[in-house]
């Protein structure tokens, strides 16, 4: 749904960015990293040498004051994570958007988002597709109604494991 919303909006905004699993960025590198993937990303890779958290917070800071600015900050599971990033309301230009992913609401609240948008569940047929879509070959089967009996008890037995 992250992806979604980014990729149908991003043309509206000067300066953008989809950090894609922000706490495994941020876990495999430390927050330095996840600092310069935001800065490459809004500034279209035109700075790319940065060499400590106070240069990236900066540069992330004065980047984003001069032009609006849509940030996708997916799965983050540390309200850490974004507080030390560098991207706070003061230093956005009037109209940027930020977007934060968690599946602990606590990590919303602490940072402090204007609003909280719980994502639906999917119900069983919708479950199904999206299971068929992803674990079957185009190869195999060409969509859930077209399952085989077995693959039909499979999927089943898949999806209640997974609830």
């Amino acid at each position: 749904l992250a992806r979604v919303v980014y990729a149908r909006n991003l043309h509206k905004y000067g300066a953008h960015c989809f950090v894609d699993d922000i706490s495994k960025v941020f876990r495999g590198g430390g927050l330095l990293s996840l600092q310069k993937q935001l800065v490459c990303q809004i500034t279209n890779g035109e700075i790319q040498d940065i060499y400590n958290h106070y240069q990236a917070e900066s540069l992330i800071k004065t980047t984003l004051c001069c032009q609006k600015a849509l940030i996708v900050l997916d799965n983050a599971d540390d309200v850490e994570q974004l507080e030390n990033l560098g991207v706070t309301r003061d230093c956005l230009c009037p109209g940027s958007r930020i977007v934060v992913t968690s599946r602990d609401q606590h990590v919303l609240k602490s940072f402090g988002l204007d609003e909280i948008y719980k994502v639906q569940l999917l119900n069983e047929d919708e479950t199904h597709q999206l299971f068929c879509e992803k674990a079957f070959d185009d190869n195999i089967i060409m969509s859930c109604d077209e399952i085989s009996r077995e693959y039909k008890k499979l999927t089943d037995l898949a999806l209640k494991y997974a609830q």
